[in-house]
């Protein structure tokens, strides 16, 4: 198996998991800003993160040979979603990196 290929599945497989810690960590949360947001932004928002995880996970089990590019955008596309679960959790004290402060409690 190709490098490539090799590196094209593992990002495919960041992507897919980390669009769906998003949706769960989005949608189950009853603080959530997205309860406030009208039925067309909800719906947009939950059809592009559930069109991401698909096409990723399609991709991880195609399993193809990708041209360079393809590989490059879905490893920063990884990245980008990887980064938006931590930022999430950070932002709203789902997870806390700080280990003075007690969990889920306020700023103080």
């Amino acid at each position: 198996m190709e490098i490539h290929v090799t590196i094209n599945g593992i990002a495919s497989l960041f992507i897919c998991a980390s669009t769906v810690i998003l949706i769960i960590d989005i949608y189950a949360t009853h603080s959530s800003p997205i309860h406030e947001y009208s039925l067309f932004e909800s719906w947009a928002i939950k059809l592009g993160l559930s069109g991401t995880a698909a096409g990723s996970l399609l991709n991880l089990f195609i399993s193809g040979s990708p041209p360079w590019s393809e590989v490059v955008l879905n490893v920063g596309l990884a990245f980008l979603f990887s980064w938006c679960v931590v930022f999430y959790r950070r932002h709203f004290k789902l997870l806390d990196f700080d280990e003075n402060k007690p969990q889920g409690g306020p700023d103080t």
